[in-house]
């Protein structure tokens, strides 16, 4: 484990113990038949080569354990398969747990997302800025421009300035900024210093 810590830690391991002891008891037993039907199958070979009376005791033995060994290895393989549905919900629950409150619970990432809080916190505030600059530099400069305006007026068919500067605003566009301002909230809480 290189990740997980603590609790989480102990109930990963609790759970992996449980998993593996299960799973080494039906991967044993089914060893044990495999090798037994080996043993079997090399017994039943050489009594068809030579038989004998030796080699026909041996084969009924070992007939014999391969049958307990085969019962063996489907008893092992239904405890598995029992243990895993029936666990499954628990297994997967604790999973989820585990992964997430790792998550939550670390202190790297709240410092990291304290650290972008404050950084998202300046650009809205940054932006504030550039939003009041904007509104006070645009209504002087069309203050000052009034006497073109009205030199305008003059003209058989006048054509009057477009202050429209749509696409062209300085600073953040609203829904963007309104995107901002919802991660900002969202960021606090990960850090947890949205209080």
């Amino acid at each position: 484990m290189t990740t997980v810590t603590g609790k989480r830690a102990e109930l990963l391991t609790e759970w992996i113990e449980k998993i593996n002891a299960i799973t080494k008891t039906k991967d044993d037993a089914q060893t044990a038949r495999d090798e037994a039907q080996a043993k079997y199958d090399s017994l039943r070979l050489q009594l068809d080569d030579k038989p004998t009376q030796t080699l026909a005791a041996q084969v009924t033995s070992q007939g014999l354990v391969l049958d307990s060994l085969k019962q063996k290895a489907t008893a092992a393989e239904n405890d598995y398969q029992d243990f895993i549905d029936t666990q499954q919900t628990n297994i997967r629950s604790a999973a989820e747990k585990i992964a997430k409150q790792e998550i939550y619970e670390n202190e790297k990432i709240k410092a990291k997302e304290a650290e972008l809080a404050d950084i998202l916190q300046k650009i809205i505030e940054a932006n504030d800025e550039i939003t009041q600059l904007y509104a006070a530099i645009f209504n002087g400069a069309k203050t000052d421009v009034k006497p073109l305006e009205q030199a305008i007026y003059h003209a058989k068919d006048p054509s009057y300035p477009n202050y429209n500067m749509w696409n062209h605003i300085p600073g953040i566009q609203r829904d963007i900024l309104g995107q901002l301002e919802s991660l900002l909230k969202y960021t606090k809480k990960w850090a947890g210093t949205d209080k």
